[in-house]
């Protein structure tokens, strides 16, 4: 890909018709398997944060009536923490949520990273131009959209859009008798997954149209569901509905974000050049750059239930 040019490659989870998400917890790193990097399409460069520091508008306008502006914002910031140095130690990453009334945000590399739902009848990129309201597969759960500098790797924006127009959301942990519906997800888990997108790392099997095929240490992505290590991970694309494990990290997922962004002792919100408030992706520009990569990264929604089941990770 020309750095002129800003065509996007797709990333969709649709293996065994069910969904991917994730999960943390403190202390020492048990034996892991493997994580993968997002690479920039073209020059193969994975991407990262310039400063791991990235903060989240959550817009509690957009929610769908069975989905109150609370449990946005609280499953939200439980899954900003879940990736966080604040539960695991030895990182530097910091993700932090402010609440906006707002009920729409566009698409677009404004270094708002805005967190939304999609109502209505149309299930798709929310763009300003009418060209680029592409639709998402009908099961996609959620789709997390990143901008990035294909000539650094440099994430600049991300964009979480969560499908508000077909499966129901709720608490899960909260409501354990939703767990028998077919049609109820965790939106806490889902989020956990979505902001595993928004660091920087892929899916650790292929779901189909997965560009990284190849783990940090060199081994080929598998085909989903993949062995039970693989199962287990947060950035796993598959889950089953019901699932709530997902909501803390895997071992897997730790390495990972320990690796990319590793705790040096110093603060992950500093200074920065960017134009970014106080070090961290808030503020905004008015254009998308020619340069820009632009990648999606989705959670496919279904029924099976052939997954693994890993024990409860508590925080």
């Amino acid at each position: 890909m020309s750095p002129g040019s800003a065509r996007p490659w797709l990333r969709w989870s649709t293996c065994l018709g069910v969904v991917a998400f994730s999960w943390l917890s403190f202390g020492p790193l048990p034996p892991a398997a493997a994580y993968v990097r997002t690479l920039a399409s073209g020059s193969g460069l994975p991407l990262t944060w310039r400063q791991p520091c990235v903060g989240l508008e959550v817009l509690v306008g957009s929610t769908p009536a069975s989905v109150s502006s609370d449990l946005f914002r609280q499953a939200t910031n439980e899954a900003a923490a879940a990736w966080s140095s604040s539960r695991v130690a030895c990182t530097k990453m910091s993700v932090t949520v402010v609440a906006s009334p707002a009920s729409k945000g566009f698409v677009e590399a404004d270094r708002v990273n805005k967190v939304q739902f999609l109502t209505g009848s149309f299930w798709g990129r929310t763009a300003r131009d009418e060209v680029d309201r592409l639709p998402y597969p009908s099961n996609a759960l959620a789709i997390t959209s990143v901008f990035a500098d294909r000539n650094t790797g440099q994430i600049v924006d991300t964009d979480i859009e969560i499908n508000g127009t077909g499966p129901s959301w709720a608490d899960l942990v909260a409501n354990p008798d939703l767990r028998r519906s077919s049609n109820t997800h965790d939106l806490q888990n889902t989020l956990t997954h979505e902001l595993g997108h928004v660091v920087g790392l892929d899916h650790t099997c292929d779901g189909g149209g997965q560009v990284n095929l190849t783990d940090h240490r060199g081994n080929t992505v598998p085909p989903c569901p993949g062995p039970p290590e693989v199962q287990e991970t947060t950035m796993a694309a598959i889950v089953a509905p019901g699932d709530t494990e997902r909501r803390s990290l895997a071992a897997d997922d730790r390495e990972a974000v320990c690796a990319v962004y590793p705790d040096d002792g110093k603060s992950a919100c500093g200074s920065d050049d960017s134009g970014f408030l106080g070090g961290c992706s808030y503020g905004a520009t008015p254009k998308t750059p020619a340069f820009f990569l632009f990648v999606l990264g989705a959670a496919a929604l279904g029924g099976s239930r052939r997954c693994r089941r890993r024990k409860q990770r508590r925080v």
